[in-house]
């Protein structure tokens, strides 16, 4: 393990008056300010979605069923996929 880390800590409005501050490790030279600011405004509602299966899971005991990896993972897609098929057709 590094002994740290550097990363930016950059400061962003939201709605012009609620600041916010993100931490990114992203090399300045190819990202700037603002587009780091867009791709995490891009990527929240992806972790909400995971937030939303991490939550749901365990109360629906999603069991895999797969002995190997690949079949594993393959499964997982498949739930994923099934998740946002659902959240789509619900936000119609």
């Amino acid at each position: 393990m590094p002994k740290g880390w550097q990363f930016r800590l950059i400061k962003y409005l939201i709605n012009g008056f609620e600041p916010k501050l993100l931490a990114a490790s992203l090399p300045r030279e190819q990202y700037s300010r603002k587009g780091i600011t867009a791709l995490y405004h891009e990527r929240w509602p992806i972790e909400l979605g995971y937030r939303d299966i991490k939550k749901s899971m365990p109360k629906n005991t999603v069991t895999l069923r797969s002995i190997k990896s690949e079949l594993v993972i393959q499964e997982l897609y498949g739930i994923l996929i099934a998740y946002n098929l659902i959240r789509y057709e619900a936000a119609l």
